[in-house]
């Protein structure tokens, strides 16, 4: 893992758009203002290529018309679905957003974190990796004298420069209900500051399929007050490759949960040092 995506919605809405309601009438404003609030944005996800991130990322198309109350609730509403969703954008990766809340997963039966534990290497995600990085690994295992049931996750990953980065994290294993039902909690500095902040990410991280010994389902979502969400997925595998029976059993799964298996991104697991 190491790594939690950045969200980029579509493009801003057209200047035609703004002319039209420039040139509306008093009457035909007022009805507008009248009206409860409105969401609006393109229903099919939009998967963002680097440049158009950092172009479009933040300048949401995001139609907010709220109706004029002494509460100013649902202005409210809109500034907070606003701020959630650029706050996604603060981090550096590039991730679709879906309409509705998250979709309930099953998750993998009886699952047993002492098998689990050990070296995973990403063969597959589901958002895209900027840059030229490779040979992504995971390391699980346990915290010396630690009782507060919390594994060390270590992720590695070669970059552009074949330098080879580690990220720290931890694994939280709920403490009742499903046992697949996990969080990962990556420690990350953000810099551009004169002191650096330092902030914890928690992302969840579900096993939604594993043999603990070739392969592994990972799925994630955050959800933006039900009113959207994104999704993240990881194919595991104990090896560098994973046979082609295991990826095609794994790509149903994903079907399944109607993740567009085109998103899917490949990583390079070849000519690495670690």
């Amino acid at each position: 893992m190491g790594h939690i995506a950045k969200t980029c919605l579509a493009r801003p809405a057209s200047p035609e758009n703004s002319i039209q309601k420039k040139n509306m009438g008093t009457s035909e404003k007022k009805k507008l203002l009248s009206t409860k609030p409105i969401y609006s944005m393109e229903e099919k996800s939009y998967n963002c290529e680097e440049e158009d991130a950092q172009k479009y990322c933040g300048e949401l198309q995001l139609n907010i018309l709220s109706r004029k109350d002494s509460s100013g609730a649902g202005t409210m509403r809109g500034l907070l679905f606003i701020l959630s969703i650029a706050s996604i954008c603060l981090v550096k990766r590039v991730q679709a957003i879906d309409w509705g809340a998250c979709q309930h997963i099953d998750l993998q039966q009886n699952f047993d974190i002492d098998k689990y534990l050990g070296t995973w290497y990403e063969i597959e995600r589901l958002y895209n990796i900027s840059g030229k990085h490779s040979c992504i690994s995971e390391t699980i295992s346990r915290i010396p004298n630690n009782a507060e049931g919390k594994l060390e996750l270590l992720s590695r990953m070669t970059n552009g420069d074949g330098e080879v980065v580690a990220t720290p994290g931890q694994l939280i294993i709920p403490s009742k209900g499903e046992k697949a039902k996990l969080q990962y909690r990556l420690e990350s500095k953000f810099g551009g500051l004169e002191n650096r902040l330092e902030q914890q990410r928690t992302l969840n991280y579900w096993v939604v399929a594993t043999d603990y010994t070739s392969y592994s389902l990972v799925l994630s979502c955050i959800s933006f007050f039900k009113i959207a969400h994104t999704s993240y997925a990881w194919i595991l595998s104990r090896e560098r490759q994973l046979s082609e029976n295991n990826t095609n059993y794994l790509h149903n799964l994903l079907a399944g949960y109607s993740i567009n298996l085109n998103d899917i991104v490949k990583v390079n697991q070849t000519g690495c040092i670690v």
